[in-house]
Order: C-alpha cells, then sequence, then structure tokens
C-alpha cells in the first residue's frame, strides 16, 4: 500500500493528481474519492495499439505538471507518451532490473534516456540500474520503503486475529511471512527450509499470508510434503494485518526485492525477522542490532536462523525491540514521502 500512502500524502500537500491503471488491485479502494482513478484498456488485448492512443489522449487531456510512473509496464508506456506530451516523468525501480528478464532490458536501455529521474529503493538496485546504464548518477535518487507505523498498528488492533482460530497452540513456535505469491517472494525455499524443521521440532508452525499466481504451486509442495496441517497458506489476505500478532519471527526470502512493505510491517509489528541476503549494507541485521541475515537460497541456512531464534528468547525479544523502533524511527512514512515530493518539486520545471 505504498502507493496509496503516497497518494494521501500528495494530497494532504494539496498535490492535484489523477491516477491512471492498468491493473486492477487493492489500491484503488484506498484513494480518496475526489481524486479521479481510470483504468486503461486495450481492445484486443491489454496493451494493444488502442491501449496506447487511450493512455496517450488521458495524459494529453490531463496535462500533468509531472508523471510518476511505477512497475515496468507502467514506465515502459509512461516514457513514451512523456516524450510526446513534453511531460517530465519520475518512473520508480523497486526490484533489480534484470529480474524481468534479457527482453525487459533490452527495452529499458532504448527507453532509459526517456526518463527525467529514476527513484531506486535500495542502494543495490540504484547500483544495478547504473552499471546497467538504466540511469544516470544525476537523475537518481534512492528512497527506501517507510510505513505509517501509527496507521499499521491501529489496523494491526482492529484486524488482531487468535491461534485458536487456526487450531494452533499458545505454545506452538508460529513462523510467519506476508506477500505476493510471486517467484520474487522465493516461498519455495522458506517452504523447503520449513521442511527441515519438522522431524525435530513438533510444535513448530509455518503460516504464510498472500494471493498470487504461484498458490497452487506452494500448495503441491506442501502436499508432497505432507505438511498440510503444518503450513497454513492464508489466501483470503484481505485483513492481512492482523496476522502478524501469531508470529513469533518473521522469514523474508527474496532477494530481487529489497526492504518490502511486509517486512516493515513485522518490524513495527516488534516480531524479530531472518533476511536472505549477501548484502552487507543491508539496513537489517545482526550488525545493525534488528535482525538476522543468512545465505540467500539456502534452505538449511534459514532453517538454522529460526532455530536461533526458538532457543534463544533474549535474542528474539532484543531484536524484536529494536527492529520496531527502526521501523518507527528509521523507516517511517515522512522521511520517504518527503523525499518523494521533493524528486517530484525538481522535476516540475525539466521541460
Amino acid at each position: 500500500m505504498l502507493l496509496a500512502s503516497l497518494i494521501e500524502d500528495f494530497d494532504r500537500h494539496g498535490y492535484e493528481q489523477e491516477i491512471l491503471y492498468f491493473h486492477d488491485g487493492p489500491i484503488r479502494h484506498h484513494v480518496p474519492k475526489h481524486i479521479t482513478v481510470r483504468q486503461v484498456r486495450g481492445f484486443f488485448f491489454r496493451y494493444d495499439l488502442l491501449f496506447f492512443v487511450r493512455l496517450y489522449r488521458m495524459i494529453k487531456k490531463s496535462k500533468p505538471t509531472v508523471i510518476h510512473a511505477s512497475l515496468w509496464a507502467a514506465c515502459l508506456f509512461g516514457r513514451l507518451i512523456a516524450c510526446l506530451c513534453k511531460v517530465p516523468i519520475v518512473c520508480v525501480s523497486h526490484a533489480q532490473p534484470h529480474y524481468g528478464g534479457k527482453f525487459r532490458t533490452i527495452i529499458d536501455r532504448l527507453t532509459a534516456f526517456l526518463t527525467d529521474h529514476m527513484i531506486a529503493v535500495s542502494p543495490p538496485i540504484a547500483h544495478s540500474l547504473i552499471t546497467m546504464k538504466l540511469a544516470h548518477p544525476a537523475h537518481l535518487t534512492i528512497i527506501p520503503n517507510g510505513i505509517d507505523a501509527p496507521a499499521f498498528c491501529r489496523r494491526a488492533q482492529e484486524y488482531q486475529l487468535s491461534r485458536s482460530m487456526l487450531e494452533i497452540a499458545d505454545t506452538d513456535f508460529v513462523i510467519g511471512s506476508v506477500g505476493r505469491l510471486v517467484p520474487a517472494k522465493n516461498y519455495p525455499l522458506l517452504i523447503q527450509a520449513f521442511s527441515l524443521l519438522t522431524s525435530s521440532y513438533q510444535q513448530v508452525r509455518l503460516i504464510i499470508v498472500g494471493t498470487g499466481p504461484q498458490e497452487m504451486l506452494l500448495r503441491t509442495q506442501i502436499t508432497s510434503l505432507n505438511l498440510e496441517h503444518r503450513i497454513h497458506l492464508i489466501t483470503n489476505n484481505q485483513f492481512a494485518f492482523g496476522y502478524y500478532a501469531l508470529f513469533d519471527c518473521f522469514v523474508y526470502c527474496s532477494t530481487i526485492e529489497w526492504l518490502s512493505l511486509a517486512l516493515l510491517e513485522a518490524m513495527c509489528s516488534g516480531i524479530a525477522c531472518i533476511i536472505t541476503t549477501n548484502d552487507s549494507d543491508y539496513p537489517i541485521g545482526e550488525r545493525a542490532g534488528n535482525g538476522i541475515t543468512v545465505t540467500p537460497y539456502d534452505p538449511k541456512a534459514v532453517a538454522d536462523g529460526v532455530i536461533r531464534l526458538m532457543h534463544d528468547k533474549e535474542l528474539r525479544v532484543r531484536l524484536a525491540e529494536k527492529s520496531r523502533y527502526d521501523s518507527i524511527n528509521k523507516f517511517n512514512l515522512n522521511n520517504m514521502t518527503n523525499k518523494y515530493r521533493s524528486v517530484f518539486n525538481n522535476c516540475a520545471g525539466v521541460r
């Protein structure tokens, strides 16, 4: 919901906005009602010629001062139309640029010069954008994701669930993860790591909350490991806020993305977190005192991290307290939105 938070912040500061979207999703329902929201569609398929013409006409009619594009398709078509309409565009990169494959990388290289400013949500993504010649350092800003801690805590309290609803005992150790069921999240690794724990630890449970195209793949993996009664795959995540209270630790296995909103929500909930990364500058880890980092793509390393937290309650509590403190003071929403507004204000006079 980071985009929804940005929209609300811009609205509070008097920015006139119009939202154009390609794929429907929950964010649309969080946009203030006085802001115009329109879906852009093609006729024969999603991104056909009619789609492009419609998008061009909508932007031409709106006469925006700046275009903000997020996700790959929006950035690509936004660049082309921003050039035609002579409007500056700010594109946001949330994941490593090579994640989309060679074809997308080639397209990005051919159109990168049309971008007035790039925002990367992490230093590693920024480094990749520069080395792959997808952004110039002078026109690139790193803005980590942020969280509205008070608002999140209110929602979490409102939708808080109990372990009894999932038939989980108070004495069970619950591993949790929240996010889209997509390859970038690497949930098969988490499930494999969990399977290594089950033979030695009978009172351990795993909860995964999310929806996405990998749901059937994950259910098949869970069934093949005979873990249907120990892994809860929750696909009705309308009230995902309420599940954090059930977790004893949170595991984040993505190496494509960086500081996800779900990870920040876990930190804000006061949960000890395990992250798979080789990045020595990652802002969460034992060096920062707010989490544990383990080797990526290694299920045993993830399992060993969980075992550490299971056996060392003092460590778990200490990491949880520091992660909550950092989510409120270091990764707060105001820091993020202030930087976004600064970028947009600076870009307003580019062309």
